[in-house]
């Protein structure tokens, strides 16, 4: 059973005085607040079919039931005769879904599975009308060619609120040396319009490729990566607001999204005391052909800490920093649950400097952090301002080892 209340303020009013100045802030939404009361239920089942566990079978039935509280103010309005200031609406779903897995030899592995699922949604503020069945069922295979090349694959043909896709991928990995792996991945995949969009759009079809390398050692380890995603029909949100407060939002398919990226890992040990991981990524996107610049051109982080271990307890104690070029972002709209493109383009931001401590004793973790120490004005959603200087404590307890 879940109960959860959240305040949903649509982030900081660019219109503003200042936006990351907790008196001149003002947000979006000041009232707008959603609890979800869910239940959820699920009978899981699992065999081992043969004594050598080369044959194994997983299935699991499930139900949900999910009831939404929506309250706002008078300053928002889902329609032209809204006055009440609350929405409230009720959706479920039931199911099974069950995978099979075959060892066929020691160089090679079948897997197979699927699932079916009823949903019932209401038309809401939100949501399209939908109630039926759908479907999915996916086969996936991975086989040694030899010592040191391993091949693997697979596909998925799937309904989702009665609209088909398909997926398809491949991946080539390799050990160059022992210490050294190269890999290679490509998937053709589609992504079906969502309830909260408009399910008379076509679907995006998605081509990834993720390149990567990875290189080990006692005591350094480095990594390299590129990817590009690119995306036919893209779905795209439009949100406005007009005179009255009337909320409105369309969803249309452009042509073309391009994304592409790369980066750098790095992690060693320093004067035998500290040890530091360091990374750097860099994206560029495109709509139409048109630069977005909705990712940081230029990102990086370090992190130092020294470590001590006795048998299975360790302490770590550390800082981390991290910083990234200009950037417009996206920005997230709760009404729809959705992200759109914006605007404005950030400065360079960085994070303020984290510190912390993380303690592990046997079953117990412990962690103390004392973050954003330098009370840096910064983001990663466009208008959703990250908390100043504060303190974090976490505890965790592990009952099974």
């Amino acid at each position: 059973f879940t109960n959860h209340g959240t305040g949903l303020n649509g982030g900081i009013d660019p219109k503003s005085e200042d936006i990351f100045d907790p008196i001149y802030a003002v947000p979006n939404y000041s009232k707008l607040n959603e609890r979800l009361y869910r239940h959820d239920l699920t009978l899981h089942f699992t065999s081992i079919l043969d004594a050598d566990t080369t044959h194994t079978l997983n299935m699991n039935v499930f139900f949900s039931n999910s009831e939404y509280l929506l309250t706002y103010n008078d300053n928002i309005f889902f329609q032209n005769t809204d006055s009440s200031g609350k929405i409230s609406y009720n959706d479920y779903f039931i199911g099974a879904n069950g995978k099979y897995e075959l060892k066929l030899s020691e160089f090679m592995i079948f897997r197979a599975g699927g699932d079916l699922q009823y949903s019932k949604l209401p038309k809401t503020y939100i949501n399209q009308e939908y109630s039926g069945l759908d479907l999915s069922a996916y086969g996936h295979i991975s086989f040694d060619l030899a010592k040191n090349l391993k091949l693997s694959g697979g596909g998925r043909l799937y309904s989702e609120m009665g609209i088909f896709g398909l997926g398809i991928g491949g991946k080539v990995e390799t050990n160059i040396l022992d210490s050294m792996n190269l890999s290679l991945d490509v998937s053709i995949s589609d992504r079906t319009p969502a309830a909260n969009e408009n399910f008379d759009l076509f679907n995006e079809k998605h081509f990834l490729g993720i390149f990567d390398l990875t290189y080990k050692n006692d005591r350094n380890a480095f990594g390299f990566g590129a990817f590009f995603r690119i995306i036919d029909n893209p779905i795209i949100a439009n949100f406005t607001r007009d005179t009255f407060s009337l909320v409105n939002f369309t969803f249309v398919n452009e042509k073309t999204k391009m994304i592409l990226g790369a980066y750098f890992n790095y992690a060693s040990v320093l004067f035998d005391i500290f040890k530091y991981k360091l990374q750097i990524q860099s994206y560029y996107d495109e709509l139409n052909s048109n630069s977005m610049n909705a990712f940081p051109l230029l990102y990086g982080k370090i992190n130092i800490y020294y470590e001590y271990k006795i048998n299975r307890n360790i302490v770590q104690v550390g800082g981390e920093i991290e910083g990234f070029s200009g950037f417009k972002s996206y920005n997230y709209n709760p009404i729809n649950r959705t992200y759109n493109y914006n605007d404005a383009q950030s400065d360079f931001q960085q994070n303020g400097l984290n510190v912390y401590a993380n303690l592990k004793l046997v079953r117990t973790f412990v962690k103390l952090a004392f973050n954003n120490l330098l009370s840096a004005n910064y983001y990663y959603v466009a208008y959703y301002p990250n908390l100043g200087r504060n303190l974090r404590l976490t505890v965790a307890w592990s009952f099974d080892d």
